[in-house]
């Protein structure tokens, strides 16, 4: 028996085998590069709009519904999909952040409030205030925000326990902090002394604000920032009144693009970079939320799983800070095609499929391909390789 030719003749067997598997595998993993979600539908409070604004890291939602009615907005937070509603001081309430623990922030009848568990704490502490919010707060429980003192000043918040601390801003009439990370950095929006120009910041120290660079307009605002210091915003072009939802790493913004349409907006951005907002589509007045991932955007709409009876999927325009978790799980809301409700949703990436393929097949593919390439003319392998590149 030729043991040569044989063997030569199982490895061609094998590497054929191997190279169609790859060849197969090869559609699906381009098809990978866009990521994937599920939809859960979350419940609501009985009224017809529901929405989930935002989810911590172990995955607990929070957002907004209306009792039969729909008279007033409740803030609410989600077992499983089952809603509670959290106390409020009457008139409906507003929740913006989350933490780890499950601490959330917002707003109710015109005062900053926290809650732990569904009991509402009011965490402004001046009689000489007559509105507050909490836009956010980090695991260390600082919470940041703004305050109105009579008769137009509206000015940055930090609370830090019963301690409340006014950061410096650019010296207009308002300025907000939105977001904080776990190093104590907050971002948001100040207007300049003339109220001319409202401008992206970044706090470093409560003692300063830094200027975030804009692409000219008038109006720019940072909602986001993650671990790493990265921030996310929207910022107006020249002359334009449209945004572009933009990311600044350091004081330079990048802009992320849209789907189709004149504007843009970015809310929440979480560790690994992963951005999300809103953008106007190619449909005029058509907006929808979107994906910022790894340089591209995607219509959220575009990369759930079919059939989960949800169209016009958009992240809440509260803008949470916490709108993405660490996870990748997105909070948001759509219109339900059986009823046209607006439904709250928990949008979960969805693992990775097991290539069909063994590593053993491909390792052998990877001896095949070179034992083969090897004995074949030096025209037929450049051939190869160009209908491979």
């Amino acid at each position: 028996m030729n043991t040569t030719c044989m063997s030569n003749k199982g490895l061609f067997v094998t590497a054929s085998v191997a190279a169609l598997c790859l060849l197969a595998v090869l559609p699906a993993r381009l098809n990978a590069q866009a990521p994937q979600y599920s939809v859960t539908v979350l419940g609501g409070l009985g009224g017809n709009y529901t929405s989930a604004i935002g989810v911590n890291n172990s995955g607990k939602v929070f957002g907004v519904s209306y009792y039969p009615g729909n008279s007033t907005q409740y803030a609410v937070v989600w077992n499983g999909t089952t809603p509670t509603a959290l106390g409020d001081f009457g008139g409906g309430s507003a929740p913006y952040g989350i933490n780890a623990s499950g601490q959330i922030v917002g707003v109710s009848s015109g005062d900053a409030v926290e809650w732990n568990g569904t009991t509402p704490t009011i965490i402004t502490s001046s009689t000489s205030i007559s509105n507050a919010g909490a836009r956010g707060i980090n695991d260390a429980g600082v919470v940041v925000g703004a305050i109105a003192y009579p008769p137009t000043a509206i000015v940055p918040a930090v609370w830090s326990g019963p301690s409340l601390t006014v950061p410096v801003s650019l010296g207009g009439s308002l300025a907000v902090v939105r977001a904080i990370n776990n190093s104590g950095v907050y971002v948001g929006e100040a207007y300049n002394p003339g109220n001319t120009i409202d401008s992206p910041v970044v706090w470093y120290t409560p003692f300063g604000p830094t200027v975030l660079g804009s692409e000219g307009g008038n109006q720019s605002v940072a909602s986001g920032i993650n671990a790493s210091g990265k921030i996310v915003g929207s910022s107006q072009p020249t002359g334009s009144s449209a945004y572009d939802a933009v990311l600044w790493d350091g004081i330079v913004p990048t802009v992320l693009g849209s789907l189709g349409g004149n504007n843009s907006q970015a809310y929440s951005i979480n560790a690994s970079g992963q951005v999300v907002g809103n953008s106007d589509t190619v449909l005029g007045g058509h907006t929808h939320g979107f994906l910022y991932n790894a340089g591209t955007m995607y219509d959220l709409n575009s990369i759930v799983q079919p059939g989960s009876g949800i169209a016009d999927i958009v992240i809440d325009p509260l803008a949470s800070p916490n709108s993405i978790n660490d996870l990748g799980q997105i909070a948001a809301y759509g219109t339900s095609i059986s009823n046209g409700e607006t439904e709250a949703l928990l949008l979960t990436p969805i693992s990775g499929v097991p290539e069909p393929c063994t590593s053993g097949l491909a390792f052998a593919f990877a001896l095949g391909a070179a034992a083969l390439l090897s004995r074949a003319p030096r025209r037929r392998r450049g051939q190869v390789a160009n209908a491979t590149t």
